[in-house]
């Protein structure tokens, strides 16, 4: 059951993330060039998350999955809200 509490709090804090970062990113491109900066944001996406797949097995053997797990979901927390209040739209 703290899985489950964690893992929604992982996603929710993530969506939060995601929305301002896209959000920020339209306003910044012009409607010409946004379809390259999306593209390219989203094969960054894709690259950058096959690194904590590497790094996540020998993290959850050292210290144990239940930890790794309530470390992100934290640090994914702080960051979500940390973000919505340097950029409020």
């Amino acid at each position: 059951f703290l899985n489950f509490i964690f893992f929604t709090g992982f996603g929710f804090s993530s969506g939060m993330i995601m929305i301002v970062a896209y959000a920020n990113l339209q306003k910044a491109t012009g409607e010409e060039r946004r379809a390259g900066y999306f593209g390219l944001l989203n094969a960054l996406i894709n690259i950058a998350s096959a690194i904590p797949v590497f790094f996540s097995g020998i993290l959850s053997d050292v210290f144990g999955v239940d930890k790794i797990v309530i470390v992100l979901a934290i640090a994914f927390f702080i960051a979500s809200f940390r973000m919505q209040k340097n950029n409020s739209l």
